[in-house]
């Protein structure tokens, strides 16, 4: 087995969007379940089967996000592999290969490509203590502006929820005079509040914006040991403490990444041609 046969960052995206696909499927199975409640709160229809249903999505829930975080785990384990190597110049030996393929669904072995040698990072300097960090305060840039928008996102989705729930309920009250409605009304909405905290909307808005202000301090620390000329151990000790940041921050959507990477891009490399310690080379210019 060639170590240079297989596109491991493609490996890698794979991972992550099948991490996504799972967490994607356990908030279906909590709105499923919210909808439900709410059937049943507004027509009394089905009561009996609710909890069997209730119970079932649970559970499916919860396998779902177990899936989430073992896939995440992987794709972050193999990021953190990826990105030591390209900082580095080390290469991925054939037992770590084959480990590798053993701990991914049998689909992903008959799919792979010949490797692409693809330029991941806009870092052209020599593997090393300088390249380790330029390729950190790259990843940590991208990674505060994406983390900011979905965060921000979040926040404006809760509030929403909360001000329209608030907004129904008192002009439900003043124009409403069935008493039973009225309860009934009341209930739906106590229940589509809570799907807030179901979801998990105020924890991954803090989660997000948590995840950007260390990445924008991350991101400071590589300026900083940039504009000197930064020992290995000092390169070692920030990627260390990013991909651990990193790890526990919260997937950022592929929608998200998409509809940004076009302009991140163009922002990224008008910074990088600006900066004194991040010259172009040749075949960039």
């Amino acid at each position: 087995m060639s170590a240079q046969r297989y596109d491991l960052r493609q490996i890698d995206r794979e991972l992550f969007e099948l991490a996504k696909w799972w967490d994607g499927a356990m908030l279906a199975c909590k709105i499923v379940g919210i909808l439900l409640g709410l059937l049943v709160i507004l027509t009394g229809l089905l009561s009996k089967i609710i909890p069997v249903a209730a119970i079932l999505l649970t559970l499916v829930a919860e396998f779902c996000s177990w899936n989430s975080g073992r896939f995440k785990g992987m794709a972050e384990t193999l990021l953190t592999k990826l990105d030591w190597n390209d900082a580095f110049g080390r290469k991925f030996s054939r037992k770590e290969i084959s480990d590798l393929l053993m701990d991914l669904p049998a689909r992903f072995r008959r799919s792979f490509s010949e490797e692409i040698q693809e330029q991941y990072f806009t870092a052209r300097t020599l593997p090393g203590a300088r390249r380790a960090v330029e390729n950190l305060l790259e990843s940590s840039w991208w990674s505060k502006h994406l983390s900011k928008k979905i965060g921000f996102r979040y926040q404006v989705a809760t509030w929403v929820i909360v001000v329209a729930s608030l907004a129904i309920l008192i002009v439900t009250i003043q124009t409403v005079k069935d008493f039973d409605q009225l309860a009934s009304v009341g209930r739906a909405i106590t229940s589509f509040v809570m799907c807030i905290f179901s979801f998990g909307l105020l924890k991954l808005s803090y989660a997000y914006s948590s995840f950007s202000a260390k990445a924008a301090q991350i991101e400071s620390r590589a300026e900083e040991l940039l504009n000197a000329e930064p020992t290995q151990e000092e390169a070692i000790t920030l990627m260390y403490d990013y991909q651990i940041v990193r790890l526990k921050a919260p997937l950022i959507p592929t929608w998200l990444y998409k509809h940004f990477q076009s302009d991140l891009n163009a922002l990224w490399n008008q910074r990088r041609q600006s900066e004194p310690y991040a010259p172009l080379s040749s075949s960039d210019s």
